[in-house]
């Protein structure tokens, strides 16, 4: 049904002849109100998330290239404005440093300012790498019975990532997905786990029920550089946290959620904008043609 939001994209480069397997892969990381309650957290882990989601997508972290889009308030001559920049460059240098990632392009803009109104702190990291079309993997669950696994590194007591444990999370993801191991994915960010496996009910219309051991203290805490994985087979060194059902519902312990209610209302955040869902009326557009009766042409 291609509601799982893709997290990242997969484009063939393109070949003069013939046909090719190279892939560029891009994905990209941002939470606005983190970057505004910390510019300094905000841009690492739209760092973390934007490697991620390439990771998650069948990608690699090494090699990797960024680009910034970063936007803040005027600075006008306010030192604490200055340091809504200087602290999110700092954070993503930090994280561009232990990711061995470097950011090659972007761009900035320091006029996001009208009158007494501005736009949150913003730092957007877009990651890429190249790889191959017959490694890529979407994140929607595939196949009910299926166990799910959580990869997740270490968080320092201020919020921000162990880059060790998030360097060797990443490596074992990747692994993972190049044996086919791995058949849907998905890179934790702001909403937890509790966002990646309600949107990843929703491609295909599968459900999910948590084990009885599943801290449920994990269920909505930002998880950047984690990783909810699909698998046939057991995941050496990971503990499952559940299995993908068929009944369209989420269980957890004496917990059942419809998902059915769960895709309305979350659908219905953008009608008013897309209004897929809204009956349109019958009325049918005007058809407008045209028959040339002489071809144009440039001369010989």
């Amino acid at each position: 049904r291609q509601l799982t939001p893709a997290q990242a994209m997969a484009a063939k480069l393109p070949v003069l002849g013939g046909e090719t397997d190279t892939v560029s892969i891009m994905g990209w990381g941002l939470n606005p109100d983190l970057s505004a309650a910390s510019p300094y957290h905000g841009a690492m882990c739209a760092v973390v998330e934007s490697v991620a989601k390439v990771v998650a997508a069948g990608g690699t972290a090494s090699p990797c290239w960024l680009s910034f889009q970063e936007y803040f308030p005027r600075t006008r001559t306010d030192p604490k404005r200055w340091g809504l920049p200087a602290a999110a460059l700092l954070g993503a240098l930090e994280a561009q440093l232990q990711l061995e990632c470097a950011s090659i392009g972007g761009k900035d803009s320091m006029s996001g300012s009208f009158e007494q109104l501005d736009v949150p702190p913003t730092l957007c990291s877009f990651a890429i790498c190249t790889g191959r079309a017959s490694g890529v993997i979407s994140p929607e669950f595939k196949t009910a019975g299926n166990a799910v696994y959580l990869a997740a590194p270490r968080y320092t007591e201020d919020g921000r990532p162990v880059f060790s444990t998030v360097r060797a999370v990443f490596a074992r993801v990747e692994q993972l997905i190049r044996e086919g191991k791995v058949v849907s994915a998905w890179a934790l960010g702001y909403g937890g786990v509790a966002e990646g496996i309600t949107k990843m009910c929703f491609g295909n219309r599968l459900g999910f029920t948590f084990s009885a051991t599943f801290d449920d203290e994990a269920l909505f805490g930002p998880l950047y550089g984690g990783f909810l994985l699909e698998a046939v087979e057991p995941l050496e060194g990971f503990a499952p946290i559940g299995q993908v059902d068929a009944d369209y519902r989420i269980q957890y312990g004496f917990e059942r959620l419809d998902l059915e209610g769960l895709q309305e209302k979350w659908e219905g955040k953008l009608q008013k904008v897309y209004p897929y869902l809204i009956d349109q009326g019958q009325a049918q557009p005007p058809v407008y043609s045209y028959t040339a009766q002489k071809a144009a042409a440039a001369p010989a």
